[in-house]
């Protein structure tokens, strides 16, 4: 189906095709709807890789002070 702009028929260039710009709106929505989806796999997967790094700090933390205590227990034992 075309529709003509304006008021001269004769003019081929005025002339739209409802079907190719139906075509590209939805090649558009999709390429947005594309990007959007893999901004959200990167997000997400950034997200996991801090949580990751949290979760190594907190048993670093944790064995640190183990060994803290560790050390002042043998400390204690040779001061007795």
């Amino acid at each position: 189906m075309t529709i003509g702009i304006g008021r001269d028929d004769d003019n081929s260039c005025n002339d739209i095709n409802l079907s190719k710009l139906a075509v590209i709106a939805a090649f558009l929505t999709l390429t947005g709807d594309f990007l959007a989806f893999i901004l959200t796999l990167l997000e997400l997967q950034e997200q996991n890789l801090q949580s990751q790094a949290d979760d190594k700090k907190n048993t670093i933390k944790l064995r640190i002070i183990e060994l803290e205590d560790e050390l002042c227990k043998m400390k204690r034992e040779l001061d007795d």
